[in-house]
């Protein structure tokens, strides 16, 4: 009797094994169930060194999103048309069936569930066409044509395992046409952007940008009550340079000290900048509009600004801005007050032929005088929202001989994206321009007397 009910229970245990297998889309959910146990055991199958500190972060996932391009222009899908795509690679040495598997552009949402048609072999990829909700109504439910796009303007992709949790994401920045984000090894080595590789090993294609996510800061932009060490982690192979006085590092700038640096308040160091005179140079008004400099020093925050290089190559990231505010909590003024840090070439906006300090450049016959600048934002309680690089101009006509000059900030797709990040002013889901305003009358008047109107059938702006 015994040995019968061995016999049972060990053909019950062959069957389950024989049916986990067999169902495939959902072993490596039976066996990965905590974020600790996909962990170990991509650190049990991976055997070519991407877990040592030569690499950066690494998905987790043994199904990747491995390489994405969002403006392609020239590759066809199998219906001969060109859209957006997203190459997931496998990392394991079984083929996986992806079904019941979901990706999305949205973290909330699954936007498409893989059916059983879609198997990523081992070690290979599969290929899918983001071509949009209009274009995908018309193939096969669960098919390699996904019902969104990824947005040329940068945005994060997600995958999800077929119990609905994110197993693996990649945000993916704006993107110049038929150039692709990615690993510069298959799921592994470290984010730039490429020449297209899909289909074929992301080794092989050309990096033509270091990503910015290659320098790991021990603090981000934003405000702190007191002095700190900043420290940045970079895998080996790669050095950081940086500057201090808002100009563009390079190889010639200083190396970013291996045991980090103290960020403290700079707001005692001598006025550069602000004690410039760029106001009317009609001398009625210049005596009195002298005499608006600041006589004392200036509240000031630390720029940091880096650029890491790969040492055996010229690849590099894009100039990385940091702006530091130490010890604001104690000055008066700033409660809960938005904060924009504004950080460009100072030449371009204070030099002989600056933006600022030529008067033969504030003049609108001039002619249209943009400079691309980082612009930083924080919110009323003081938290980093986000940075992106704009275009910047000034604004108005007499205020353009104002000491303080209002500027129009515009987000172009030529700087990284067309719409910033956030809405900065009003609830406007996208915004591709904004005003910062000098002269504390008009400013306020020009806001309410919008605000009169907004409810008619007129282009009104927010405030």
């Amino acid at each position: 009797m015994k040995q019968n009910v061995l016999r049972i229970l060990a053909a019950f245990m062959c069957l389950v094994v024989l049916c986990s297998f067999m169902a495939g889309c959902s072993f490596f959910d039976d066996l990965i169930s905590t974020p600790d146990d996909l962990k170990d055991y991509m650190d049990s199958i991976r055997g070519d060194g991407s877990e040592d500190e030569n690499y950066g972060d690494l998905p987790t996932s043994p199904v990747a999103i491995n390489e994405v391009c969002s403006k392609n222009t020239v590759l066809s899908a199998p219906d001969k048309g060109k859209y957006d795509w997203i190459e997931l690679y496998n990392q394991t040495e079984e083929d996986i069936c992806l079904e019941g598997y979901g990706i999305s552009d949205d973290k909330d949402q699954i936007k498409h569930v893989f059916n059983e048609n879609i198997t990523v072999p081992a070690k290979g990829y599969v290929v899918l066409w983001a071509c949009g909700d209009v274009i995908a109504q018309g193939k096969a439910t669960g098919s390699q044509y996904l019902p969104f796009s990824v947005s040329s303007s940068g945005e994060t992709l997600y995958l999800f395992s077929s119990r609905g949790t994110v197993i693996d994401e990649m945000s993916v920045p704006a993107l110049s046409e038929n150039i692709s984000y990615g690993y510069t090894i298959d799921c592994a080595g470290v984010l730039a952007r490429l020449s297209s590789t899909i289909g074929l090993p992301n080794g092989e294609g050309e990096i033509m940008q270091l990503s910015d996510t290659i320098a790991a800061f021990s603090h981000e932009s934003g405000f702190y009550n007191s002095a700190f060490k900043l420290t940045l982690d970079l895998p080996t192979g790669y050095t950081a340079y940086y500057t201090l006085d808002c100009t563009e590092p390079s190889r010639q700038s200083s190396v970013f000290p291996s045991a980090g640096m103290t960020v403290k308040d700079v707001s005692a160091n001598e006025n550069v900048y602000s004690s410039m005179y760029t106001g009317n140079i009609d001398q009625a008004y210049k005596g009195y509009t002298m005499t608006q400099l600041p006589k004392d020093p200036v509240d000031k925050c630390t720029v940091l600004r880096v650029v890491v290089y790969e040492d055996e190559t010229n690849k590099c990231t894009d100039v990385i801005t940091k702006s530091y505010f130490v010890g604001y909590n104690v000055k008066g003024g700033y409660d809960h007050v938005p904060v924009v840090s504004l950080v460009s070439k100072p030449d371009l906006l204070y030099g002989t032929n600056g933006l600022f300090t030529n008067p033969a450049n504030w003049s609108k016959s001039a002619g249209v005088i943009e400079h691309m600048t980082n612009f930083a934002y924080f919110g009323e309680d003081h938290t980093y929202l986000f940075d992106q690089n704009i275009g910047l101009r000034l604004h108005g006509t007499s205020t353009r001989t104002h000491n303080q000059k209002s500027l129009t900030l515009f987000a172009r797709q030529k700087y990284g994206s067309n719409v910033f990040e956030e809405a900065v002013v009003g609830e406007a889901k996208e915004c591709h321009s904004m005003v910062l305003r000098t002269d504390g009358t008009t400013k306020i008047q020009e806001g309410f007397a919008q605000s009169l109107v907004s409810d008619r059938a007129l282009s009104t702006c927010d405030y």
